[in-house]
Parts: structure tokens; sequence; C-alpha cells
């Protein structure tokens, strides 16, 4: 049985557990400091160790994102979430703890850094990068070449045509 483990209950987290159980997960749960949904606080982590295969961090926010990754990633494996209805380039390289969410395109050369949040219906154009930490909104478009530093949130519907 695969097992995830879901940094966050919010809106984001459900959604995440969605995409998991649609995408090979047998079983997800949720870690957070404030919901019921919760089967303990982030703090507690080391109690679930050996119970999960993988973790993802489902929060918006980067920097909560990074310190999350670092703080779990000695004791879990970090998750990679590709939803079975997105398309991505058999060259593309989808960094760990990424999630791309249906409707997604990732075309040939793309590098998508660790823990990047890929909106549904989000295009990537060939030869793009998407730095560390980047959320890419719905129905976004990152055109080729283009490069998004890390950390950034690049806003639903936007274009992105070149280093931001």
């Amino acid at each position: 049985m695969k097992k995830l483990l879901i940094i966050g209950a919010g809106e984001y987290g459900r959604l995440v557990k969605d995409l998991a159980l649609e995408s090979g997960y047998d079983a997800a749960d949720f870690l957070d400091d404030n919901s019921t949904l919760a089967i303990g606080k982030i703090a507690d982590y080391k109690k679930f160790v050996g119970e999960y295969d993988e973790f993802i961090v489902a929060m918006g926010n980067p920097q909560v994102r990074k310190k999350c990754v670092e703080m779990l990633s000695d004791d879990f494996k970090l998750a990679t979430i590709i939803h079975p209805r997105a398309y991505v380039s058999g060259d593309a390289a989808i960094g760990a703890g990424s999630i791309v969410e249906p409707g997604c395109v990732v075309y040939r050369a793309c590098t998508i850094g660790q823990s990047c949040l890929i909106n549904a219906g989000a295009v990537l154009n060939h030869d793009s990068t998407v730095g560390d930490f980047c959320q890419i909104g719905c129905n976004a478009v990152v055109t080729a070449r283009a490069v998004v530093a890390a950390g950034t949130k690049v806003e639903h519907g936007s274009v992105v045509h070149s280093a931001i």
C-alpha cells in the first residue's frame, strides 16, 4: 500500500489529496497545525516515520514550503505528483516535491525545480526553466526559453516571456 503524508490540510492540501489518490496513492493523510482533518501537528512528524512512503508539502507560501521540505527530508522521501491527465515530455525534468496538476503541458527540455506547484492548465513551453519553490497559476504560460526565478508566483492566466 502506497501512503502519502501531506503537509497542509487547507484547501490546497485537500486538492492535493485528490490528485494523489488519482495518481496512484492508496492513502493520504495530513499534518497541519490548525485542522481537525489532520492526524497530527507538523512538529509531530517523527511519530509517523515508517508509516508513510513519501511526503509532499501542499502550501502556497514558498518560504514555508522550503522550511517544511528541509525539516522532513531526512526522515521521509519527497514525493512528486504528476497527474495522469497532464502531458509531460519524456525529456522534461521535474524536481522532487513538485505537483503537476491535470491539463498541464510541460514540453521538451523544460526544467521544473524542487517543490513547485504547477496548477491546472498551465503551459511550460520548450526549454523553459521554473526555479525551486515556484507556483505557476492556472492557465499561465511560460514561453519558450523563459526563466522563472526561484520562489516566484506566476498569477493565474499570466504569460511569462522572459526571466522574472
